[in-house]
């Protein structure tokens, strides 16, 4: 049986795929940025569910059940953009990490666009986020979602999420659960901000220190005016000392996004 007769034969397992899908589509790194136009995306997402239909199960929940099919769509369409937004707060940490530096260094008042979520944002934070993301796409992280998406159809197959069906009997401890999770993933990616931004952070106290300790004993230099352009300098310099150890970081942090996934699925079982 060709894809085309199987697409026929499994139209609505194959609407419960796509749905998926496709919340990884709108909100997933690179893959769900504002750059690649919205035909592309949705192009990719009708191919990448239709290589991931002949893996996927029958579902029990039946295009002939109108109320409890819709709820079926909408439900695997959430757990698709739970799933890109955990991956998403990695790299966002990232950019948090360099909004932090920026209100330090004075770039604060400058913002650019940010490429993925077509917000303004300050200087350091988008060069951060770039860097984040380039590393991400160095390290096949784009092949990992798609990894992790294939097999969260065996852990959580389509209709078995704890927050559709009979599934809302269970919905007090489920919503606890999702709730928990979200909680536990947003202190991580506050975690990986503070670790970045922490080295900098200690070289422009120590700086803002040396300035008032040059206050006290030199009244006659104007510290406000110097002030801003040494840490500015003494910013930038330590950034580009400790580039290389960027790496490491997020080489963890891309480490735990399989992880993360699979802790979404966990949740909404």
């Amino acid at each position: 049986m060709d894809l085309t007769q199987l697409v026929l034969n499994r139209m609505d397992t194959y609407l419960l795929v796509l749905a998926r899908t496709s919340g990884i589509f709108s909100v997933a790194p690179f893959l769900g940025s504002r750059y690649i136009p919205a035909t592309v995306r949705a192009a990719l997402a009708l191919l990448v569910a239709l290589l991931l239909l002949p893996l996927v199960p029958v579902t029990p929940v039946g295009a002939e059940n109108l109320i409890g099919y819709t709820a079926a769509l909408v439900t695997e369409a959430a757990i698709g953009l739970a799933i890109g937004y955990a991956s998403l707060l990695i790299l966002v940490g990232v950019q948090v990490a360099g909004q932090i530096l920026d209100l330090d260094m004075g770039f604060s008042i400058v913002n650019v666009v940010d490429p993925h979520l077509n917000l303004e944002s300050p200087l350091i934070g988008n060069f951060q986020y770039l860097l984040g993301l380039l590393f991400f796409l160095t390290v096949d992280g784009h092949y990992w979602l798609f990894a992790g998406l294939a097999q969260s159809f065996k852990a959580l197959p389509l209709g078995a999420a704890g927050l559709l069906g009979s599934g809302l009997t269970g919905a007090t401890g489920t919503g606890a659960a999702v709730v928990g999770l979200i909680v536990d993933m947003f202190a991580q990616m506050f975690a990986v901000a503070v670790k970045l931004a922490l080295p900098i952070l200690a070289g422009l106290f120590l700086t803002t220190v040396a300035l008032g300790i040059i206050a006290r004993t030199v009244p006659q230099i104007n510290v406000f005016i110097i002030g801003l352009p040494m840490k500015t300098m003494v910013g930038t310099a330590l950034l580009a000392v400790i580039l290389p150890l960027y790496v490491y970081a997020l080489d963890s942090a891309v480490g735990q996004m399989y992880s993360t996934f699979f802790g979404v699925v966990g949740a909404l079982r």
